[in-house]
């Protein structure tokens, strides 16, 4: 039996190249792990409580990305990833029942953080770029708009935009109007996406309370000409990055950083943020990972060497971007370049995470990431929809560089010669994945535009009937799984009676499609994001942190409730989260109301080649834990 080591050193052995995190790409070099390997004793400091070595090197931290100390009050070590820096910063500047105002592309941890401190969330949303199905910035004015529309929070409809209280200037409120305790956002994004930080932190420090930025994904930012500046510097309060993701450290490292004006102006407790940052770190810091973030500071304290590595980097990005022009099909992702995406939705942008797909619909972007892995030995970071995702690093090879070009020219050639899929039926069933579900015309929660009421769509409706109900399970071992209700009028429809059924029969006799059906003829094929151009496209109508969803319950309440695992329904209360990893983002959250878009989404992420945390799938039907 091979041992856990020897599996993954394969991927070195069968020279596969890392377009992934961790960003030191396999290429540092540490001392025996096992020689460095200690716990607290004697002379070695503590992570808890450091006041030497350790200490010491949260200082050069600061030091690293604020050399004259003007914006930085102290950065703090983690060891437990920035996830346990999330939950730390919201658990500082919240006290347990707050409300709180959050990106809904937020990552799974700030919901893990809502949770536990037992948070009422209310949520921002993110702008949408449509061509890629790509969540973009926060945008200021919209920012402004929900903190003003709070001062009424529980009595007007949040989910409901356009009946937003619209007041002209945020500064007309005053803290005790304010019912909101912090902001919470992500930028960049996990596709490089970044957002106004400062215009956002004025707006939130005009209402007096704590900004924090999840900067995960830009832990070079600030350090080298060519990339956005980093959050801290442009007035967060609170910053946490992964110094795994896109520098050197090792899976699990990563900094968070206070700033100077956020505890001379009381807006977060230094003890308390330390408190919950000895609650959610190990009380066994690993010390091979504090050896890592060593090496990583060292490295880059060396200017001139630092100079040189962050320069042939962008020289192996230009040359990427440059060569991507040339190509017919396949495209990276540059804001600049795009003529067919609104650049109000892009502030600033990280060219170091190469977005790639395909122009003309031809190939998903699980399609473009399996190819690039199986028939080049180019790993990725993730597909999404049309999209897939090369993370690159200051630590990445010209070899590396070249193979992916070298690849991803073949590929774009191959597209124009034809050979976009791999047989007829492949392309018949990447087809398949496009459909999207229609909700009832009476249904006020409906966002999915519908054919009939616009003359130009390309997208045909896939009907839902909410009368029609999966049969549940016999009696026995799987008995915990709640029947559908009874409905007598309603045609049943069972993979193991009717294994060949594409369509039901509603009440009115009218035609209701199957997610998953088998007839393609009935299928609808076009995708959303390309109605434009009316062509056939490999890729699935999904989105992530798009959808204004109702609220019920907040996310503690509904876990400490009932659940049943059943099959998702218009109007179920969500038990449990609902996402694609990565990237993290719901679809659903707990205590949020299910819609026939919700459900829509997740089918369609399934279709799409995709594992749905917290929902299985019978027969090709969603089922999930929902609230009793």
């Amino acid at each position: 039996m091979r041992s856990f080591s020897d599996e993954i050193n394969e991927l070195n052995i069968r020279n596969i190249y890392p377009f992934h995190m961790p960003g030191h790409k396999r290429r540092m070099e540490l001392k025996n792990p096992y020689d460095i390997d200690i716990t607290e004793i004697d002379g070695y400091d503590n992570l808890h409580n450091p006041e030497g070595m350790i200490k010491e090197l949260e200082n050069r931290i600061s030091g690293l990305y604020d050399e004259k100390r003007k914006f930085i009050y102290k950065s703090y070590i983690l060891v437990n990833g920035s996830t346990c820096g999330i939950l730390s910063a919201i658990s500082a500047v919240t006290a347990y029942g707050d409300r709180i105002l959050m990106a809904r592309n937020s990552h799974k941890s700030a919901y893990n953080a809502a949770c536990i401190r037992g948070l009422d969330v209310s949520y921002i949303y993110p702008e949408y770029i449509e061509k890629l199905g790509m969540n973009s910035v926060i945008a200021p004015e919209e920012l402004a708009d929900k903190l003003c529309s709070g001062k009424n929070a529980g009595i007007i409809d949040e989910n409901n935009y356009t009946d937003r209280i619209k007041v002209p200037n945020v500064h007309d409120y005053t803290k005790k109007n304010n019912p909101y305790k912090a902001v919470y956002i992500t930028s960049p994004t996990y596709e490089g996406i970044v957002s106004d930080i400062s215009r956002l932190s004025k707006t939130v420090h005009d209402m007096e309370i704590p900004f924090i930025v999840d900067e995960a994904h830009g832990a070079h930012f600030g350090l080298a000409a060519g990339f956005p500046d980093t959050a801290i510097k442009n007035g967060a309060d609170i910053v946490i990055q992964s110094i795994h993701k896109t520098l050197m450290g090792m899976t699990q490292t990563a900094v968070l950083h206070v700033s100077n004006e956020a505890v001379s102006s009381k807006r977060v407790d230094i003890g308390k943020l330390e408190y919950y940052l000895r609650v959610y770190q190990s009380s066994s810091p690993s010390y091979v990972l504090m050896a890592s973030v060593d090496e990583c500071v060292r490295f880059l304290e060396n200017k001139e060497r630092k100079g040189v590595l962050f320069n042939k980097y962008l020289d192996r990005l230009k040359l990427i971007h440059d060569t991507s022009k040339k190509w017919k099909d396949i495209h990276i992702f540059m804001p600049e370049a795009q003529d067919s995406v609104d650049k109000d939705k892009i502030f600033d942008y990280d060219c170091g995470k190469l977005v790639i797909y395909s122009e003309g619909g031809c190939m998903s972007g699980r399609k473009i990431y399996d190819i690039l892995r199986d028939k080049y030995g180019l790993q990725l970071e993730m597909a999404l929809g049309r999209y897939c995702l090369a993370m690159t690093s200051c630590m990445d090879s010209d070899e590396g560089f070249g193979r992916l070009i070298a690849a991803l020219d073949e590929i774009d050639k191959d597209i124009c010669k034809g050979c976009t899929f791999d047989n007829e039926e492949q392309s018949l069933a990447m087809q398949e994945m496009n459909y999207a579900c229609e909700a009832s015309k009476d249904d006020k929660n409906s966002y999915i535009e519908s054919p009939q009421d616009n003359e130009n769509a390309n997208v045909e409706a896939l009907q839902y009937n909410e009368n029609t109900d999966i049969e549940a399970p016999q009696d026995g071992e799987n008995a915990d799984i709640e029947a559908p209700q009874d409905n007598e009028n309603a045609d049943i429809l069972t993979s193991q009676n009717e294994a060949n059924a594409d369509i039901q029969s509603s009440q009115d006799g009218e035609k209701t499609y199957i997610a998953g059906s088998k007839n393609r003829e009935e299928v609808s094929y076009y995708c959303a994001a390309d109605k434009e151009h009316g062509k056939k496209s490999g890729y699935a109508l999904w989105t992530q942190g798009q959808k204004r969803v109702e609220k019920k319950y907040t996310i503690s309440q509904a876990f400490e409730m009932r659940k049943v695992l059943k099959r998702i329904s218009d109007g179920d209360i969500a038990g449990d989260y609902g996402y694609v990893y990565p990237p993290g983002i719901p679809f659903i959250v707990p205590g949020e109301i299910v819609t026939k878009e919700i459900i829509c989404d997740i089918i369609n992420a399934k279709r799409s080649g995709y594992e749905v945390h917290g929902v299985e799938f019978k027969d090709a039907v969603p089922y999930m834990n929902c609230v009793v």
